[in-house]
């Protein structure tokens, strides 16, 4: 049992510590525990948000994209949050975030441990960076 609306959130609250950047606030929300204590309650939070606040009113001023009817939209605020699902799917939003960005990352585990994985692509610098494997 798993809620989707935090699952999708909760995928983002790791980045959401990144606000905090420059206060004395500022936190690495990528680990463990900051994982339980920062991004689970941030989800829930940003998860309300959307549902009771935004749903209700956002889709109504959205332009017709096609197939894709985003005022349809609107439906999520009929979403009803029972408490475990959503625990669960803040915590494995935020999860897979952390697991996804230790493959994408310098810091990430495969790029401390692998080799072969902090290897550039590209010589030099393209587009103002340098292109490794990760």
């Amino acid at each position: 049992m798993i809620d989707g609306v935090t699952l999708v959130v909760g995928s983002m609250a790791p980045d959401m510590a990144y606000a905090l950047t420059g206060s004395r606030f500022r936190l690495w929300a990528h680990a463990m525990p900051e994982l339980v204590w920062f991004c689970v309650p941030v989800t829930l939070l940003v998860a309300w948000l959307i549902v009771r606040v935004l749903a209700p009113v956002v889709p109504a001023h959205l332009p017709d994209a096609g197939e894709l009817r985003l005022r349809e939209l609107r439906g999520l605020s009929t979403h009803r949050f029972r408490p475990l699902p959503a625990v669960v799917g803040a915590f494995v939003g935020a999860a897979s975030h952390v697991i996804l960005d230790s493959f994408t990352h310098d810091w990430g585990w495969f790029a401390r441990n692998v080799s072969w994985y902090g290897d550039r692509i590209v010589d030099g610098t393209w587009l103002g960076r340098e292109w490794t494997v990760y």
